[in-house]
């Protein structure tokens, strides 16, 4: 007993020491931020351990709800209180969202999805393809990548979609599911498999390609980057019933050749987008578009919260990452820098939950 609880002891010294380096600088070293909010440090829980290190003042972790993790070569779920719901190595590939979880390998005979307590949820048998997780639903995507089927509580299918190019991003939300392909087209289908609006081409680039999209939580808008050469981003309104129509779209000039993160604020105020050289702010009632200036790579984005605030990993240099927290109108109002191999970056309520290589820290959201 006592081998084992020295043991858990080194664990936990050692998952500790993976991040309270940024525990001390962010509350040291720090931008200021607005005197009515501060983040005040509560717990930090390695991932070799099974029990939260409180490092802050406040109310003892609970295991109310669940935030799910993906990074490095683990993945699971962590309760609000640090206290690990499921924690482990992926094992082969693996799909992973607030409601499920599956790990697989490349060719299934059948694939086993657990909800977040680890409890049997389905299992899907000849997937002939992988699953994906979006709006509290599951699909598999084919194999081909060329087409979608929504699945039932017991793993079949209830529907299937198919496409005339692979996709290249897919998002869901409120019944509805919102693809985009490789050859420029975004595709919106209700929940019975129908095509909820007329296929979209934005083109105005010399390579059609759909690279990031999003749909709001009532799935009223639709956000997307488009085309190579050059990029643009796109917010289409379809709510009152009426058909489709572009609300805002500018260039973002040559722009990735890769998938790009975009998604609707957690108020649905705003869409935030990565382009060319920053973040990109597009806020949907007042029509007016931001740009924030980053010096690197965003590695981790969350703007899940209803307050506005937008939250960011940057990737530097080697293990160099910077933690940013920006408010609008005012821009950046934090930023401190930490190092480590692997990042995650999550929120829950007036909770911020940031990863590093052997650790998970949560900070909160206070007004004073």
């Amino acid at each position: 007993m006592k081998d084992k609880n020295s043991k858990q002891k080194r664990t936990i010294l050692y998952g500790v020491s993976a991040l309270l380096f940024f525990v001390v600088y962010a509350f040291v070293c720090a931008r200021p931020i607005p005197e009515e909010t501060v983040l005040v440090k509560r717990w930090l829980s390695s991932l070799e351990s099974e029990r939260p290190v409180l490092i802050g003042e406040g109310a003892a972790p609970s295991d109310e709800g669940h935030i799910p993790f993906h990074y490095g070569e683990r993945l699971g779920y962590i309760g609000s209180g640090g206290v690990f719901t499921y924690n482990a190595a992926q094992k082969g590939q693996a799909s992973i969202s607030a409601d499920y979880r599956a790990e697989y390998d490349a060719q299934p005979e059948s694939i086993d999805v657990f909800d977040p307590y680890g409890e049997p949820a389905m299992r899907i048998t000849r997937p002939e393809g992988y699953p994906f997780f979006a709006g509290g639903r599951v699909f598999i995507i084919g194999k081909n990548q060329n087409d979608v089927s929504l699945l039932d509580s017991a793993g079949k299918r209830e529907w299937t979609y198919t496409f005339s190019s692979p996709l290249t991003c897919a998002d869901g939300a409120n019944g509805y599911l919102l693809t985009g392909s490789l050859d420029g087209v975004a595709e919106l289908l209700d929940a019975q498999g129908r095509a909820a609006m007329l296929p979209f081409e934005p083109g105005g680039s010399r390579l059609a390609v759909i690279v990031g999209c999003a749909l709001s939580h009532d799935a009223s808008r639709i956000a997307l980057i488009s085309g190579l050469e050059d990029q643009r981003f796109l917010l289409i309104d379809r709510s009152g019933g009426g058909a489709a129509r572009v609300v805002h779209h500018e260039f973002l000039s040559a722009g990735y050749r890769r998938p790009v993160r975009v998604l609707f604020s957690g108020n649905n105020e705003s869409v935030v987008y990565e382009r060319e050289g920053g973040l990109g702010v597009y806020h949907i009632k007042s029509r007016e578009s931001a740009f924030i200036p980053l010096d690197e790579e965003i590695a981790a984005l969350d703007a899940s919260g209803k307050d506005g605030r937008i939250f960011i990993v940057t990737a530097g240099k080697d293990t160099q990452r910077t933690f940013i927290m920006v408010q609008m109108p005012q821009g950046i109002t934090l930023e401190t820098r930490f190092r480590s191999r692997n990042v995650f970056l999550g929120r829950r309520g007036a909770g911020i939950y940031l990863g590093g290589d052997l650790a998970i820290a949560s900070f909160a959201l206070e007004k004073i």
